[in-house]
Formats: structure tokens, C-alpha cells, sequence
């Protein structure tokens, strides 16, 4: 028999990412707004052609890093409805612009240093500085660079915004010396503390002048898991229009991080913030790009959206290729409810499936009638493997209200 997530007897990791994907209770009514699925989002644009995107540019609801020029015209003329945001990096020199000698000879105090007091703390490469957000200047900069934004532009797109450090950030240099205010450890509450005290900041700013915020962050990465509960999640929500998981493809990988996912993705979509998912797949192929945007299916709403790529790629292959799945499946009927382990989801021209990892291979019954992508009967049943996602459709709508996913 079919159930509503959240029962009591399912156990563990399952029994909480049961708990997440429901989105059907009174509280989260927005989940199933009539709304076409798969939504989807670019991250970058600046391999996109001006054609291009006059011809496709109105399928996509969000550019994270939407780029200049002819670009940036094209889309406000032909796709004005698709929402734009500018890049920045969150704590960093973007780009790399500028050396240690610059910092060292312009803004000493601005720079982090690891804890020797010697060696300054960079991100991602040696010229990627790690810049003292704690600092009021430094916050008076960043502001004033991320209200630069282009016409047609009306959103700024934080990289890289974490409650913990990969920078081994230790503490600044003034005229007394080297002043120490955090451990260099990954996990520092008070590093936690300042980044969050930070966004607040920075989001009041955005908000002041009408600028929208979106923060590019990785559940996992959190010291408390991205419990909800936790009031630097709540801050952190509270302050943002919306949130980006480029690591949304562990959820297909380990069943913790989609339990984990699945409650940042209620709590913030439930507050009326958007959620984004990218799907950075190690292999790019059929079955994993079903997989994955069954995962994402079983917690789409009006505030979602999906992007999927090739690991090897740096969001470089575009135009972007979703291998014929991002046909659209219409809109949700309902909760995700559980059958056994697999995670089922009525659409009013489809279904899917998911099976989180950590089950062992099922079958369920379905309906007849629905189709694989390439047209072939999906049969009466349909057998899953853990970390597997099925997507089927209908040869017509049927849409909803017409009882149980089967």
C-alpha cells in the first residue's frame, strides 16, 4: 500500500528523506501549483551564442552567471521573462584580479593569513586571496562591486558561500601584529558566526536597493548537517531569495545527503525562498541523467529548478544537454509518497521514481500506459536498483486527480 512520507516505521536515513520530500502537507501547499516540470536554469551563459538564445532562451528561468553584451540583449529582448544574475565570489578577489603585492601594498589588513601569521589563506589556487569579511571595509567594497550590475540584471549570484573555511583562514594583520580570531580548522563556530553575520549584512544592502541575492551552498559542507533548527540555516534563509546546490548530485550517491538536501530544500522552498539543483554528473549518459532528474522530480515545486552536466566539464557544455529529459512531464498531482523504498510521484503527463541509495533492488507496480523516453512500453512494474530514478511519461495528459501514482 502507498503512504504519505513521514510514517513512523520507515527507519533511519530513508525514514528522513521520506520526511523531506513529502511537500504535500497543508504547510507546503505550494508543491503541487500548476507548474510545468522540469523547470531549468543555466549556470553560465558565455558559451551561448546570441541566436541561441533567441531561439531557446524562454526555456530556461534562471541564468546564474549571465554574461555582457550581446548575450545579456538577446535575452532581455527575446526571453525577458528568464531571470538574470551577475557572478561574484563570496570572500575572494574575483578572479583573481590582483596579487598578494597588490593587497599587501593597498589593503594590508584586508587580507586572511593562516595561522603561522605568515602565509596568506587563498581559495581554490594561490592567486585567489581570502579576503577578511569581518572587516567593515572590505564589506563597504564588496557592496559597492555587487550593486555594478548591468541593466537587465536585477540578481547577484554568490559563489562558494559556506558556514565553514577551505581557506584555513586564521586571522588579519594590523599595526600591533598578526591578530588571531579563528582556529584554521575547516569547522569554526565563530567563523560560522561571522560568515552569516556577514550575509546579513551584505543581503540588507542588495534588498535596500531592490537587488535580489542568491547564495551558491552545499548542505553538506555545514557542521550541523543544514539542520533546519539550526539558527545559522534560519539566518541564512531568512536572508537570501534563493539558494544553489551545485552538489546536488551526491544526493544520488549517498543516501545522507539526499535526506539532507531534501530538508534544506523543504525548509527553504517553505519560506518562500527558490532552490536550485545542479546535477554535476562523473558519468554522463542515459541512465544517469534520468536518475538525476528523477531525484530532482521527487522535489520540484514553483520555486525550482534544474541544471545537469558532465562532471569533466566546467559548465562548459553548452548549448546545454539534458539528453532528451527535460521533456516536460507536467505538473505534479501531489506529494512524493513511498512504496517499500521507491520514492513515487504522479505528474499530470508522467510519473517517476526514485530509489535512494542503501535499499536493495524492488519492484513496484504501475499503471499501463506510461512510456520511457524513447516510446517503449514501461510495462506493468518497474524494478529499481539503489541510487536508480525512472522518469515516465504519458502519450497524453491525463492530468490529475485521478487517485493513487498507479
Amino acid at each position: 500500500m502507498n503512504r504519505h512520507i513521514g510514517v513512523p516505521q520507515m527507519a533511519g536515513l530513508l525514514q528522513t528523506f521520506c520526511k523531506y520530500t513529502v511537500l504535500g502537507a497543508a504547510a507546503f501547499a505550494f508543491s503541487v501549483s500548476a507548474t510545468t516540470q522540469p523547470k531549468k536554469l543555466l549556470v553560465f551563459d558565455y558559451k551561448l551564442d546570441a541566436s541561441w538564445v533567441a531561439s531557446h532562451g524562454r526555456e530556461y528561468v534562471f541564468v546564474w552567471g549571465a554574461s555582457t553584451g550581446a548575450t545579456l540583449k538577446t535575452f532581455a529582448e527575446h526571453a525577458p521573462q528568464t531571470v538574470l544574475s551577475k557572478y561574484f565570489p563570496y570572500s575572494r578577489d574575483a578572479n583573481a584580479k590582483h596579487g598578494i603585492g597588490f593587497w599587501k601594498k593597498f589593503h594590508a589588513d584586508w587580507i586572511q593569513y593562516e595561522c603561522d601569521g605568515r602565509t596568506p589563506a587563498t581559495m581554490y589556487g594561490g592567486g585567489n586571496i581570502s579576503l577578511d569579511i569581518n572587516n567593515p571595509k572590505v564589506r563597504q567594497w564588496q557592496l559597492g562591486n555587487f550593486l555594478k550590475l548591468p541593466n537587465d540584471v536585477h540578481e547577484v549570484a554568490l559563489d562558494n558561500y559556506q558556514f565553514n573555511t577551505r581557506s584555513h583562514a586564521c586571522g588579519h594583520m594590523e599595526a600591533r601584529g598578526f591578530i588571531k580570531r579563528y582556529t584554521g580548522e575547516q569547522d569554526d563556530r565563530i567563523f560560522a558566526e561571522d560568515v552569516v553575520s556577514w550575509l546579513e549584512e551584505i543581503a540588507n544592502g542588495l534588498h535596500a536597493k531592490n537587488i535580489r541575492l542568491i547564495v551558491n551552498h552545499t548542505p553538506d559542507l555545514a557542521p550541523n548537517g543544514d539542520d533546519p533548527s539550526s539558527p545559522l540555516v534560519q539566518r541564512m534563509v531568512a536572508s537570501v531569495d534563493g539558494i544553489l546546490d551545485e552538489g546536488a548530485a551526491k544526493a544520488l550517491s549517498s543516501g545522507e545527503y539526499a535526506a539532507t538536501l531534501a530538508r534544506l530544500v523543504t525548509y527553504a522552498t517553505g519560506h518562500g525562498k527558490r532552490f536550485y539543483f545542479v546535477y554535476r554528473l562523473r558519468q554522463f549518459d542515459d541512465h544517469t541523467v534520468e536518475t538525476a532528474i528523477a531525484n530532482y522530480l521527487t522535489m520540484a515545486s514553483p520555486l525550482t529548478a534544474v541544471y545537469v552536466n558532465s562532471l569533466s566539464d566546467t559548465y562548459g557544455s553548452e548549448p546545454p544537454n539534458f539528453l532528451g529529459y527535460d521533456r516536460p512531464i507536467g505538473e505534479p498531482c501531489g506529494p512524493t509518497i513511498f512504496q517499500g523504498e521507491v520514492a513515487l510521484r504522479k505528474y499530470s503527463q508522467g510519473m517517476v521514481a526514485y530509489m535512494p541509495t542503501g535499499g536493495v533492488a524492488t519492484e513496484v507496480p504501475i499503471s499501463r500506459g506510461y512510456l520511457d523516453l524513447h516510446g517503449l512500453s514501461a510495462g506493468t512494474s518497474l524494478r529499481l536498483s539503489a541510487g536508480q530514478g525512472r522518469v515516465l511519461y504519458r502519450s497524453q495528459s491525463f492530468g490529475c486527480g485521478r487517485g493513487e501514482v498507479r
